[in-house]
């Protein structure tokens, strides 16, 4: 009697622990369920949502030039560098007519030399918006940089034709087949010969200064003093250039005819103010 009675109250004993897990169990699955829905819930945000988000936000203005139009998989992104050099970038969402006429017919994922001098104001918010994570496979909230606001406050017209004095006058160009510098300044120019070499002054030999060939073209007639030669042309034109010695492109290609037919070549960039 005595075995039977134990193994009754081992059987007892073992489906209760084995209710007593199932309620454990389940109680996890109901736990489990309701953290699934909850989080569904809070994951589930609408236009309303977003806007309430994005409503009353502070402004930040900033003083940048323009880079690049870059494609990524979240849609186009507009690239921009600070004073400093770093690098900022706001998202195409309600994107300004200003910004969209300056972007016009730009290559995306290509710089463009032509905005190595224009400045602008910049203004815009940190706002939430919806952007699909491949990653998770769902959309997911972010917050990203958005421009209200562009207003260009220095240099040339990004959307003017040709070669602007003020653009050479600006520029730096130096020499690809041998070691020299020519920069243009506002009433001479000034040439030095090697690293470190000889430093000469030339002087504008027509009155002009500059004539157009076309609209990425000018030539350039210079006379160096007596001892030093007379240079016939210089053509610059506005177009990519390599060095030959970096993976640099710059925006500009020059040549250099000197008295005699002596040909030097080389290359041109926009200075940074």
């Amino acid at each position: 009697m005595k075995k039977s009675a134990i193994l009754i109250l081992s059987i007892s004993l073992i489906m209760f622990l084995f209710s007593c897990g199932n309620k454990e169990n389940n109680k996890n699955k109901e736990e489990t369920t309701r953290d699934s829905i909850k989080e569904e819930v809070v994951e589930v945000v609408t236009a309303a949502d977003l806007a309430e988000m994005n409503k009353n936000l502070p402004y930040f203005k900033v003083k940048v030039r323009f880079d690049m139009v870059a494609l990524s998989t979240s849609g186009a992104l507009f690239v921009f560098r600070e004073e400093s050099g770093e690098s900022i970038q706001f998202i195409e969402k309600d994107t300004p007519k200003e910004l969209k006429d300056i972007t016009k017919g730009i290559t995306p994922n290509e710089y463009d030399s032509k905005f190595d001098d224009i400045w602008f104001n910049v203004e815009y918010q940190k706002q939430q918006i919806l952007q699909y994570d491949g990653g998770l496979g769902k959309d997911v909230v972010r917050e990203v940089n958005v421009i209200t606001s562009i207003e260009q406050i220095g240099g040339k017209t990004a959307s003017s034709k040709g070669i602007t004095f003020d653009e050479i006058n600006n520029a730096g160009f130096f020499g690809t087949s041998s070691n020299w510098t020519l920069q243009f300044k506002k009433n001479d120019i000034v040439y030095i010969q090697g690293y470190g070499g000889e430093t000469s002054k030339a002087y504008y030999y027509t009155t002009e200064k500059m004539t157009k060939i076309s609209d990425n073209q000018v030539q350039i007639k210079f006379l160096f003093d007596r001892d030093r030669g007379f240079i016939q042309t210089a053509t610059i034109t506005k177009e990519a250039c390599s060095d030959g010695e970096s993976d640099m492109v710059h925006g500009y290609s020059i040549s250099v005819t000197w008295e005699g037919g002596r040909v030097e070549t080389g290359c041109g960039h926009a200075n940074k103010k």
